[in-house]
């Protein structure tokens, strides 16, 4: 049995959350059946047979890849989940025989990973160590103090990573609680100004600093209305039943027989019913593909 990393994080991602739920579990779906590089063949009929529903193609490459590419095209039967050699495996390295197959399937769709360089770059021991590594380091980051000496875990955590010269100075200036900080950027970092038109309205980290929005309290936007609830099949099709209705009976004679009809009545002609059939089905892809 194949086993992996998961995400547990993503459920806070204002990318993820936005997602239908449908979507989000076609996501889990893609992550567990891609194979060790990330690359997964398109079975979009296995998938609605395991999700109970079927998804739209279009409308997942569309959700997928708002904001950023998540997800490549290889080929029409292939896809790639750009960020999920970086998520598993934190980097690659040939001493490791266990990333031999990552390296091939790379290669063979002639897919590049970020440079190395800039990278963490594994050294070829088991991941679960990288992840011990992991937090060691994050516990060492929580135990640094205040002031200069904090500074590079708050860059490290502050979403736009510009003017570090006068960041710095603001930081030396003022001094504060990092712990305080990173408290303060896990909500401020999912509030619509900070997300919206992929960051271009969050403030140079120099400015947050001068400003000691640390302080800030959460709010919640007032301009941005909830999210109107999804409707269902039956919501919808009490609207379409009645405009198929109004197409198919003209004159109270039904379109594909002629035979007259009074009323609401419905004709048990074999055209009209095949047209029902039809008209039922285009209702629930709508549902299926509504965001």
């Amino acid at each position: 049995m194949k086993k992996r990393f998961t995400d547990c994080d993503i459920w806070d991602d204002p990318w993820f959350r936005g997602l239908p739920c449908l979507y989000k579990e076609f996501w889990r779906f893609i992550c567990d059946k891609a194979d060790p590089a990330g690359v997964w063949k398109v079975d979009l009929e296995g998938a609605g047979f395991h999700l109970k529903e079927q998804v739209s193609e279009k409308s997942a490459l569309e959700l997928y890849n708002a904001g950023k590419e998540r997800v490549k095209v290889l080929t029409p039967e292939y896809w790639w989940l750009t960020g999920f050699v970086k998520f598993q495996y934190g980097g690659l390295s040939r001493e490791c025989k266990a990333h031999n197959p990552v390296f091939e399937t790379l290669s063979r769709f002639n897919l590049s990973l970020p440079d190395p360089k800039k990278e963490r770059v594994s050294k070829g021991y088991p991941y679960p160590i990288h992840r011990v590594q992991d937090k060691d380091k994050d516990k060492d980051i929580g135990n640094r103090g205040v002031g200069e000496g904090g500074f590079d875990a708050f860059w490290e955590a502050y979403p736009k990573k510009v003017g570090k010269g006068a960041a710095t100075k603001a930081w030396k200036g003022k001094k504060p609680d990092l712990h305080i900080c990173l408290e303060a950027l896990k909500w401020q970092t999912r509030q619509d100004q900070w997300t919206r038109e992929q960051g271009k309205y969050i403030p140079h980290p120099a400015t947050w600093i001068n400003q000691e929005r640390w302080q800030d309290a959460p709010q919640v936007d007032a301009r941005r209305p909830p999210a109107a609830p999804r409707p269902s099949f039956d919501d919808l099709w009490v609207e379409h039943s009645q405009k198929f209705h109004e197409r198919v009976i003209k004159d109270s004679k039904c379109v594909f027989c002629n035979s007259a009809l009074s009323g609401a009545a419905v004709c048990s002609c074999e055209g009209y019913r095949s047209a029902l059939a039809q008209e039922k089905e285009r209702v629930k892809t709508m549902v299926g593909g509504m965001i």
